[in-house]
């Protein structure tokens, strides 16, 4: 059985990626996301982020789409966003 994550029938690069990631509303997480981000994926424009609050105003959601260009970006995206202690939730 073949994993189907290293399908290349897949995903088609370049392609509209959506990456969604949760953390603590505290003022500082969207330039939070963008540090982890935009070395990454480049500059994100304010118009490629949808944003969501907690209904108890503790937690926010932000949901960026980016044009992802390779599976080893989407890796690398992941990847930073795991390693950060301010990222709760990352898909």
């Amino acid at each position: 059985m073949s994993d189907i994550s290293d399908d290349p029938e897949i995903m088609q690069f370049p392609l509209e990626f959506p990456v969604k990631l949760i953390g603590r509303d505290d003022g500082e997480f969207r330039s939070i996301a963008r540090a982890l981000l935009e070395p990454i994926i480049g500059t994100v424009d304010d118009s490629h982020i949808r944003e969501a609050h907690s209904s108890g105003g503790k937690y926010i959601a932000l949901t960026v789409t980016f044009t992802a260009t390779s599976r080893e970006q989407l890796n690398a995206v992941y990847q930073a966003l795991s390693d950060s202690d301010d990222v709760l939730f990352a898909q």
